[in-house]
């Protein structure tokens, strides 16, 4: 259970990431 939620903040991160990049990206265009 320990790993789920390890590997689900994992995911988070990197989805938060990824969105953090479009908007900075859509905003220096």
């Amino acid at each position: 259970m320990y790993l789920v939620a390890e590997n689900l903040v994992l995911w988070a991160r990197s989805e938060l990431i990824g969105y953090a990049v479009n908007l900075l990206q859509a905003g220096a265009e």
